[in-house]
């Protein structure tokens, strides 16, 4: 990825004894210029809870999960079964 994409994902908290969900904290990836954070290939990683507060991350946290994807930037993405296509 470039330098300075913001990459954000959506979640969710589900509670089995509710039987419902609710919005989960907002997870954001910002590619940095290279070299400036090297743990982590250059890649900043926050949160933001559904209230707005920042969360307080532990780069490694992020980045520990992801290490396994380093030939697509340390992006994961769905396995096909699961994707929705659309016919163009």
């Amino acid at each position: 990825m470039p330098v300075g994409s913001v990459l954000a994902k959506e979640s969710i908290s589900p509670s089995v004894k509710k039987k419902m969900a609710r919005p989960g904290p907002l997870l954001i990836m910002t590619k940095m210029v290279a070299g400036s954070i090297p743990e982590t290939n250059d890649w900043f990683y926050a949160g933001l809870q559904p209230n707005g507060k920042v969360m307080k991350i532990k780069q490694s946290f992020c980045h520990d999960c992801r290490e396994t994807y380093e030939d697509s930037d340390y992006l994961a993405y769905p396995v096909e079964e699961v994707c929705l296509i659309q016919d163009q």
